[in-house]
């Protein structure tokens, strides 16, 4: 897995998140969330709510979790676990910040 910037360290303030799309080295794109936790802890996880196919960059954040602006479901961003109606989990990705650039790590 290599790491690949999502976004400037500015880019974001706490509580709040951005649609990030990753050119792989195979030539595939990866869509990501990126997102800062109410205390300021940075995260990257899969873009789309599992529930719907919804973009999650436009959902509130409290806390550590995220709310799906379009059904309720909330994932917490430490573990990508959701709640109904998400049937399943967000993948997480590692970050790291570098040279105030945010990178995540993503499997190509």
């Amino acid at each position: 897995m290599s790491y690949y910037p999502v976004c400037a360290e500015y880019d974001l303030g706490p509580g709040q998140a951005l649609a990030s799309e990753v050119s792989l080295e195979n030539g595939a794109t990866k869509k990501l969330l990126v997102a800062r936790d109410e205390q300021g802890g940075w995260h990257a996880l899969d873009l789309m709510c599992t529930h719907a196919d919804v973009p999650m960059d436009e959902g509130d954040i409290e806390g550590c979790e995220i709310e799906c602006w379009a059904h309720g479901a909330r994932f917490d961003l430490n573990t990508g676990k959701g709640t109904l109606p998400a049937p399943s989990a967000l993948n997480v990705y590692p970050v790291k910040i570098e040279d105030k650039t945010v990178f995540a790590q993503v499997e190509a």
